[in-house]
């Protein structure tokens, strides 16, 4: 007769429903907590984008990008400046600087509105009558860069570069800060930009076209002609 070899089976009991209520519990704490690392780390790039909007980052990676649709590279996470985008390179020989930081008229109104207080933005025209006392919204001030003078030659204004540099040490930025300079077309603005590099201040980018647009160029460069916000001057 053969044996039977199968060993009784265990009485399988129900889980204790204190026991379920636990685990529960203990899978809720996880999701949370992974959930908070997420959080914490969406909260991070949304910070790092306001500097380094790349055109490869989704949307949906960063959140910051929803605001605006003129985000723009301006430094990376750790304050290096970015290349200039292609479409802020000037065409003109004359605008252009040794360092290369150049913005367009709509990258400049980006950066202001992300960067605020971070990024100084001057206007270096001589703005002397009529027309020209339109200038950007987000401009910090206005410093010009040359006068004229009595016989009409024009020559480089007195203490520009102190200037600037008294306007930093006022917000409390250094000399590596971000510094914006705009002008009727972008000439006088890389010519500003080189005196700066020259004096320590070598993160200043020159905006395309200035004001009126850049001279040469068939494109629409210039802040008026992208229908940036102005305001008008004061009388000086």
């Amino acid at each position: 007769m053969r044996r039977n070899t199968f060993a009784a089976l265990p009485d399988i009991k129900a889980p204790d429903s204190k026991v379920l209520c636990a685990v529960f519990h203990s899978l809720v704490l996880v999701v949370m907590l992974f959930v908070a690392t997420i959080s914490a780390s969406r909260a991070e790039t949304t910070l790092s984008c306001k500097f380094s909007t790349s055109s490869g980052l989704a949307v949906g990676e960063c959140p910051a990008l929803e605001r605006s649709a003129w985000a723009v590279p301006i430094v990376d996470d750790d304050g290096n400046p970015l290349l200039s985008s292609e479409a802020a390179i000037p065409q003109d020989l004359l605008s252009r600087t040794e360092f290369g930081h150049y913005l367009t008229a709509r990258e400049a109104y980006a950066a202001k509105q992300w960067l605020g207080k971070d990024v100084l933005f001057v206007d270096v025209r001589d703005l002397s009558s009529g027309e020209r006392n339109l200038l950007p919204a987000e401009v910090d001030f206005n410093l010009p860069l040359v006068r004229g003078t009595n016989s009409g030659k024009l020559e480089l204004a007195h203490g520009f570069v102190g200037g600037i540099k008294r306007a930093l040490a006022t917000r409390g930025l250094s000399h590596d800060a971000i510094v914006v300079v705009i002008c009727e077309d972008g000439r006088a603005a890389a010519l500003a930009a080189e005196l700066l590099a020259q004096a320590g201040v070598s993160n200043t980018f020159v905006v395309r076209g200035g004001m009126e647009g850049e001279i040469g160029s068939a494109d629409n460069t210039g802040w008026k002609a992208q229908m940036l916000p102005t305001d008008v001057l004061a009388a000086i």
